[in-house]
């Protein structure tokens, strides 16, 4: 059982990351068969879709992606997988450019292939963010159920979202314009009670996956 587990935010071992983590141990302590490969898309130095259409020439392959930079590999081993969970942060109401250039090249390759080529393929996103869940659901949300709805053409399954809300970003603020201590010291206090939460929602998330694989 095979399973791609991408990271598309730039911090190694920060909240996404983390998050990301405890759905990969979710995964791994419900099958002993799970083969989990994790990606972090900021170091595959790649670009975002050329709308060359090269993954959908008849002669060549349809649903493979020619362009030959660092996601070319991922993009071919990811059709052949059976769950693929997607970690992000949010910038501006969305995902990070950097995942999302590689989710237009995934998107697209994917669609192209035949139907009787496609495998349902078990799916998750993650998303990490420094807004509370009122924005979200008030700001977000389209951004969002756009990828799922990409996701579920891609792989024929619709995504469970897993949140982490008001995340705390660095441990002084007083290096950085724009944050009060106030607000500084509440985000502390808040990942102390709610981020364990949020790890524990991430583990069960990868259970499930599991489970459904």
């Amino acid at each position: 059982m095979k399973v791609y587990a991408i990271n598309g935010g730039p911090r190694k071992g920060k909240n996404t990351d983390q998050m990301l983590d405890s759905f990969i141990k979710g995964i791994a302590e419900t099958r002993e068969d799970a083969e989990i490969e994790k990606v972090y898309v900021y170091d595959l130095k790649a670009s975002g879709c050329k709308s060359c259409y090269g993954c959908r020439i008849k002669t060549l392959d349809p649903g493979q992606c020619i362009v030959k930079d660092g996601s070319y590999e991922l993009l071919r081993k990811v059709k052949n997988c059976d769950g693929i969970v997607i970690a992000s942060p949010i910038y501006w109401w969305d995902v990070t450019a950097e995942l999302r250039g590689f989710l237009e090249r995934l998107f697209y390759s994917m669609t192209a292939m035949s139907e009787d080529k496609k495998r349902h393929i078990e799916t998750a996103f993650i998303y990490t963010m420094n807004q509370p869940q009122e924005v979200m659901e008030k700001k977000f949300t389209p951004h969002f159920d756009a990828l799922d709805l990409f996701m579920e053409d891609a792989f024929g399954t619709k995504p469970e979202r897993v949140y982490s809300f008001e995340t705390l970003h660095f441990d002084d603020p007083n290096r950085f314009v724009g944050f009060s201590k106030d607000l500084f010291d509440y985000r502390t206090k808040h990942k102390e009670d709610q981020f364990p939460v949020d790890l524990q929602n991430a583990y069960d998330a990868g259970r499930r996956m599991a489970e459904k694989l």
